[in-house]
């Protein structure tokens, strides 16, 4: 019987196939060079991220709340600060993902032309996220709405501490003063034992160094 229970509840739940879809009107579109696009391939509308989305939205729903009075312009300066906090997290997972590409990329790159490309999109990445950060701070500090969970006996590894801002602004002061230095990677960067641990023989204590 908890069988059957389960194929009625994998049937119901499972996603449903969908009608083929009508043909793609650009999909005879040409590239640029005029060379038409291959058989498989299926031209799509350019790629949005989700700060392109999100933006339009803050200064419309911006604009919703200065034109409200009451509780109704509370609401939406409320729902504003949330999608301004979200667009700063989605933003710095962008920066994530381009500080592992060009990182990864510059040291991993076999010629210098190549690792001067990665190092600078590495320098414009980081533009990028100080101009992030700093918007963020400004955020946080003038809000009154609770747009982070933020723990008020210390931070931990699952939640922020209520001096979450003086974290920021150290990220700032230290991501300026070291932009510049070559991208490297510590490989003991998971495994940094306090100085003077005694270690038992046959044990070493850098992650680089063989067991």
């Amino acid at each position: 019987m908890l069988i059957v229970l389960k194929i009625i509840a994998y049937d119901q739940c499972r996603p449903k196939r969908r009608p083929p879809s009508p043909p793609n009107p650009l999909a005879r579109a040409k590239c640029l060079d005029g060379h038409p696009v291959a058989k498989n391939d299926v031209a799509r509308p350019p790629h949005r991220s989700p700060a392109d989305r999100l933006r339009p939205l803050i200064e419309k729903i911006d604009q919703t709340a200065k034109a409200s009075t009451g509780q109704a312009a509370l609401v939406f300066t409320d729902l504003r600060d949330r999608v301004r906090a979200y667009l700063h997290w989605v933003s710095s997972l962008r920066s994530v993902c381009a500080w592992c590409e060009n990182v990864y990329g510059y040291l991993g790159a076999k010629d210098e032309a190549a690792k001067a490309a990665f190092e600078k999109n590495l320098q414009a990445a980081i533009d990028f996220e100080l101009a992030n950060i700093r918007g963020l701070i400004e955020l946080l500090e003038t809000t009154k709405s609770e747009v982070l969970v933020l723990s008020g006996v210390a931070e931990n590894t699952y939640f922020y501490g209520e001096n979450l801002v003086q974290h920021l602004k150290t990220k700032l002061r230290l991501t300026e003063k070291y932009r510049h230095h070559k991208p490297r990677i510590d490989p003991d960067i998971f495994w940094r034992p306090i100085p003077g641990t005694e270690w038992p023989k046959g044990w070493s204590a850098s992650a680089s160094t063989p067991q």
